[in-house]
């Protein structure tokens, strides 16, 4: 395989990008005009004389946070957009009689697709418990089941084909393996639109460039301080988990009998000199 030179690989992203879908074109060119309108900033900062380094790089910092949210968010949506065009573009790539589809909101449609699938499962179990050279190919069984419900057309020939696609499924046999001889040229080409639209989807970034200045002394203590505080609340709002959920307090004891609560008896208190001499008096008085 080339590798692909620095020019080569930048117009490669271009060609991708700018063939997207409108709406995620659109998102994905104006996250790219931030980002290199965030790149210039910090070119033009760093270059200049007006203000010291950690002036620079405060405002490089700021200026990244105010971006990154922009950036990113437009990132989600182009992504969003691109997932939502492969599902559209491989149910269309599918070959159903008219006025049918892969999708439906009819209940009855719904379990008459289920009745067809439960019959085809049937058809598969019977065939995959025969013996010798005859037995059938499961692949093939699933095309003649979906050229069946193609040629039947109509309400039942659509259940038929959904019958065929949810068997297939159960039974881990690839679609694109049954319905493709099937296609349209039409059909071909929605199903060559999601494959572009998935090799898109890679292209797509995932990160903002920071600031090439080391982040502010501030700024790195107010997102430690953050950090920890949101430990700590973690650790009192989880009881079993590092702090306990309320402060200890002094021992108590409940007597079972009555329920009261009474605090432990202080130990007792040594006899000092003084109360020798109180005792001493009141008994000399209470002889007189």
């Amino acid at each position: 395989m080339t590798e692909l030179q620095p020019n080569e690989q930048s117009s490669t992203y271009e060609q991708m990008r700018d063939s997207a879908p409108t709406e995620a074109r659109t998102n994905w060119q104006s996250a790219d005009r931030e980002e290199a309108s965030l790149q210039q900033f910090y070119r033009d900062l760093k270059d200049s004389d007006v203000y010291s380094d950690a002036e620079k790089a405060r405002q490089a910092w700021s200026k990244y946070e105010q971006a990154k949210t922009s950036i990113t968010a437009k990132r989600e949506r182009t992504k969003e957009q691109l997932e939502a065009s492969i599902r559209s573009a491989s149910l269309q790539s599918l070959p159903f009689p008219p006025s049918e589809g892969p999708i439906t909101s009819s209940m009855d449609k719904i379990l008459a697709g289920q009745n067809e699938a439960a019959r085809i499962r049937s058809r598969l179990d019977r065939a995959s418990g025969q013996a010798g050279p005859f037995r059938t190919n499961p692949t093939g069984l699933l095309r003649e089941e979906y050229k069946k419900g193609l040629a039947t057309g109509g309400v039942l020939g659509g259940a038929i084909c959904r019958g065929v696609i949810s068997a297939a499924e159960d039974y881990g046999v690839e679609l694109d393996a049954i319905v493709d001889e099937y296609r349209s040229d039409r059909q071909r080409q929605r199903l060559s639109d999601g494959e572009r639209n998935r090799e898109q989807l890679a292209y797509v970034g995932t990160r903002v460039p920071e600031p090439p200045f080391d982040r502010p002394a501030a700024e790195k203590a107010r997102m430690a301080f953050g950090s920890s505080a949101r430990e700590e609340s973690s650790e009192v709002n989880e009881p079993g988990r590092g702090k306990k959920l309320f402060p200890s307090k002094p021992a108590s004891h409940v007597s079972r009998g009555s329920g009261s609560l009474s605090a432990p008896l202080p130990p007792p208190r040594e006899e000092t000199a003084l109360d020798k001499k109180r005792k001493s008096r009141s008994k000399n008085r209470n002889t007189k």
